[in-house]
């Protein structure tokens, strides 16, 4: 979180101030960089350790289903649904190793 994406809506009764709801919303690892610069930073995704129960993992959640989306979304660059599907493979891959 940062400036850029927290607000607030005028007057709450004990506060003054109110928060908005939520928006800017996207997977910050391919935000661009402040210059302006694109990266394409690896997915590194660990096992987790026993006894962490699978719900708890991240990305194990709705996670797979966002980039899998996100790769059949034809608004997105052909080199970035590319990343997509190999995230949705790797949680895959994850998944089927818990």
């Amino acid at each position: 979180m940062h400036g850029g994406n927290l607000s607030f809506f005028p007057y709450a009764p004990d506060t003054g101030l109110c928060p908005a709801p939520a928006y800017d919303m996207l997977p910050m690892r391919y935000a661009p960089l402040p210059g302006g610069e694109v990266t394409t930073p690896a997915f590194p995704l660990n096992l987790p350790t026993p006894p962490q129960p699978r719900g708890l993992v991240p990305g194990m959640s709705g996670e797979p289903l966002f980039w899998s989306c996100a790769a059949a979304d034809a608004r997105l660059s052909a080199p970035f649904r590319a990343i997509c599907r190999k995230n949705e493979e790797r949680l895959q891959e994850i998944a089927g190793e818990i």
